[in-house]
C-alpha cells in the first residue's frame, strides 16, 4: 500500500518529468 506522502512524491516526479520535456 502506497502512503499519501509517497503518492504525492510520485505524482510530483511525474509532473517534473513531463515539464522537463
Amino acid at each position: 500500500m502506497v502512503t499519501t506522502t509517497e503518492q504525492k512524491a510520485i505524482e510530483e516526479t511525474i509532473v517534473e518529468t513531463i515539464v522537463a520535456r
